[in-house]
């Protein structure tokens, strides 16, 4: 059954297509690479690469809208030498596995099992937001988070950064510098970045059930991190968002179909009675959006203990892009949605309350099981 409805009718307003960018990078890696050797923490068995590929640029032929085209120019090169790099890498690891190794786009790989696999310009999630780096490889089922450096960069800044990926289980951070970490001076800043239209994908030839990747999703679950209701900071956050929202979530609506790369422009979009939709979040992760008039705006993620940090930072992010959306309204002194008996937080808010009555019984809030029915259950499964 494929679940289209209100969104299909959203989804006519497009943001213009960005033109693909057409590299072959498999044949790159196979030729000989000219230019100086790059700066790197790469173990020594990996295959040494130099910078010749980072004038590919010149090669990059498309047609811009003319929009901020130079930081459009930026992103587009930052995207081909991340393909090419990557492509190296693959190539390497794909030769010593014998066989062709599996080479991804912006998948994170969260849950893989595979010994050697690539993936290029990935948007990694953080509870302090997104960061984008220029792969991530696994390497006899370690995983590495690979960034290219092409401007002059401390290496107080690589070992903060690395500080982020080795607490989220990865082995290390690599970089590929043009010039020596430790011989530039100075400071750099982290800069994590706010959800976009580019962290989220829709596809709608993948919203039937049939096509979900995983069995079960969950607004909620218990696990590792959050071991019972009454402490959740998760399910907190979510009433954060609510609240800051309630009579807003119209515009809320408009500024993620923006997000998500649907509409051109951010447009007020009435709530429907009940709708749910599949996007691929940062990372690569399938993530279930219910939309209800009465119920709110929440996402389900695949309930499993490997996405839980996932989750949990996913609404953190999700909290301070409310924010944002607040701010404009206010400042704009737009006007108010219209509710005839209550609102979302109102539902919300009985909900856990309830649910904090049973506590450490709960296993999973707002459930949705792929063989069962595409509504969320919001009745609780006990342990």
């Amino acid at each position: 059954m494929k679940i289209m409805g209100f969104f299909s009718r959203l989804f006519r307003r497009h943001k213009d297509t960005e033109p693909v960018i057409k590299i072959d990078y498999y044949e790159l890696a196979q030729q000989e690479i000219r230019g100086n050797r790059f700066y790197t923490n790469a173990p020594k068995h990996w295959v040494k690469i130099n910078d010749g590929f980072l004038k590919l640029d010149d090669k990059l032929s498309v047609d811009f809208d003319g929009v901020n085209t130079e930081k459009v120019v930026n992103v587009r090169n930052a995207m081909v030498n991340s393909l090419a790099l990557m492509g190296i890498i693959n190539e390497y690891f794909s030769k010593l596995a014998k066989e062709k190794v599996h080479f991804d786009f912006t998948d994170a790989m969260l849950g893989s099992s595979e010994r050697f696999a690539t993936s290029c310009y990935v948007y990694k999630l953080f509870d302090k937001g997104v960061f984008i780096i220029d792969g991530v490889a696994i390497w006899n089922y370690e995983k590495y988070a690979i960034i290219l450096l092409t401007s002059d960069t401390p290496i107080s800044y690589i070992n903060e950064l690395k500080t982020y990926f080795v607490n989220d289980g990865y082995k290390d951070l690599i970089y590929y510098a043009k010039k020596d970490p430790h011989l530039v001076e100075g400071s750099k800043k982290l800069k994590f970045e706010n959800f976009n239209d580019k962290c989220f994908r829709y596809d709608p030839a993948n919203q039937g059930l049939e096509q979900r990747k995983h069995n079960e999703y969950a607004l909620w679950w218990a696990g590792e991190l959050e071991k019972d209701v009454k402490s959740s900071i998760l399910l907190n956050d979510i009433g954060v968002y609510l609240d800051l929202l309630e009579f807003y979530n119209s515009y809320l609506l408009g500024f993620l179909s923006f997000a998500f790369g649907l509409n051109k422009e951010v447009v007020r979009t009435k709530m429907p009675d009940y709708e749910e939709v599949a996007i691929t979040g940062p990372e690569g992760v399938e993530i279930i959006i219910t939309l209800s008039e009465k119920k709110g705006i929440y996402f389900h993620f695949p309930k499993h203990p490997r996405y839980e940090k996932y989750r949990n930072a996913f609404i953190k992010v999700f909290v301070n892009f409310c924010y944002k959306i607040r701010e404009q309204i206010i400042e704009n002194d737009l006007p108010k949605d219209d509710f005839e008996h209550h609102t979302t937080l109102e539902w919300y808010t009985q909900l856990i309350e309830e649910a904090k009555e049973h506590n450490s019984e709960i296993a999973a809030i707002g459930l949705m099981r792929k063989k069962d029915s595409n509504f969320p259950d919001y009745s609780y499964y006990e342990n």
